[in-house]
Parts: structure tokens; sequence; C-alpha cells
């Protein structure tokens, strides 16, 4: 498998809207949420009691996609792979202190409620605007 083009990539902004799927047993849930880039890293922030918490916790797997809009067709980029709960202190700073929202609901990163989940991507599915198909690439 290929690896994935910078022109995919580059529609990742440090903070956009993406859909999100996990799992619930065997029943899909797909929810937006806020994707997280900071140093090239993915990440979403959370609160404990959310169900996709308890989601995750059965099943780590993800994908989450951000809908790529064009003159007169639309394409995507699929991101596929893990989440794992962050715990060390200092990466939970960073992303706390970088975007702003997360304060207007969690005052300090060492809120117990603060659930900060980092993405590892394992393999994305690209489609450009007009195309047929997408294409998956290793990450």
């Amino acid at each position: 498998m290929r690896r994935v083009p910078a022109e995919a990539l580059d529609h990742l902004k440090p903070e956009q809207t993406v859909c999100l799927a996990t799992t619930d047993g065997e029943k899909p849930y797909v929810r937006p949420i806020f994707l997280l880039v900071l140093d090239g890293s993915q990440f979403m922030a959370t609160g404990m009691s959310c169900a996709k918490m308890a989601q995750l916790e059965l099943n780590h797997n993800i994908e989450w996609c951000l809908v790529i809009t064009g003159e007169s067709n639309n394409g995507y980029l699929r991101g596929l792979g893990t989440a794992a709960l962050v715990t060390d202190e200092i990466i939970r700073a960073n992303v706390h202190e970088r975007f702003g929202f997360i304060k207007e609901y969690f005052a300090q990163p060492d809120d117990p409620e603060f659930m900060l989940l980092q993405f590892h991507i394992d393999e994305y599915e690209f489609m450009r605007p007009g195309d047929d198909a997408g294409t998956r690439y290793k990450a």
C-alpha cells in the first residue's frame, strides 16, 4: 500500500469538524467532533461521562471523515485507526492551552472530567472532489 500523498494531508487544519465513528457492541455511532492537530498528532477532547468514552473503552477502533468541498463535487479524507487516552501531563497541558474552546468545558488540564484522546491513524482513504472513488493509503 502506498503512502498517503501530501495533498490529502494538506486538508487537515489545526482545528476542524469531522465525523467520528465508534461502536457500541455491534451498532455504529457517528457524531461530529473537533479534530485537533498539534505537531502532526491528532487529538479529540471530550468529557469522561460522554457515551463515546464508554464505547472506546470497549473498542478502541475509530474512523473519522472530513468532507472536502470542491467547486461542483465533494470529496473526502478518512482516517482509520485507534484512539488512546493521553495521560502525559505535558501533552494534556499543551493541547489544553493551544485550543481555547477546551477551557470553556475544563478549566484546567488536570480536571478529572477532561479526557484527551490521541488518534493513531494506520490508514487513510482519500477521494479528490470530482473523483468517483477513494484510494486507500498507509499512514
